[in-house]
């Protein structure tokens, strides 16, 4: 019982933490820092309608495809803002982003692999996710406060 309880705070303070950030993202920051802000809400919403698609999913036992469809998807994003973006964090989002993706080809390559092990190698990443982009928006809030307006793309 206390295990499920622990269990289900974590998840519903972790969704609290991670729509907080995007509502500060869209209300104080600039174009990356909503973007990058959104993709994590974006990979929430996925896996409910994931869990409501595939009911059968969730056992961990094989490799999750709805969750590397969601995984892939956020790969290519944080990719994608991590070349354009004139900012550090994004290189953050997207190293915790491909450490996840990989731990789904390496359920596939390694059969004895445990069920919980797989699904905590997967879902560990969000984590260094949230410090990154707490620590890009408190940097980039304090950078416009030194210096002002500054540019949200590279140029070259």
């Amino acid at each position: 019982m206390a295990d499920y309880l622990l269990f289900n705070s974590r998840i519903i303070a972790q969704h609290v933490v991670i729509f907080g950030l995007a509502i500060y993202a869209y209300l104080r920051a600039d174009a990356p820092e909503r973007i990058a802000t959104s993709v994590l809400p974006a990979m929430i919403v996925l896996q409910y309608v994931n869990q409501i698609v595939f009911p059968e999913g969730g056992s961990y036992e094989a490799i999750e495809i709805g969750d590397l469809v969601i995984d892939s998807l956020a790969l290519v994003v944080f990719a994608g803002l991590a070349i354009r973006a004139n900012r550090i964090y994004p290189l953050w989002l997207l190293g915790a982003q491909l450490i996840a993706v990989m731990m789904h080809f390496l359920r596939d390559i390694s059969a004895g692999m445990e069920g919980g092990v797989y699904f905590i190698l997967t879902r560990a990443p969000s984590y260094i996710q949230i410090v990154a982009l707490m620590a890009g928006l408190y940097c980039h809030r304090r950078r416009i406060a030194r210096y002002g307006s500054y540019r949200s793309w590279r140029t070259s």
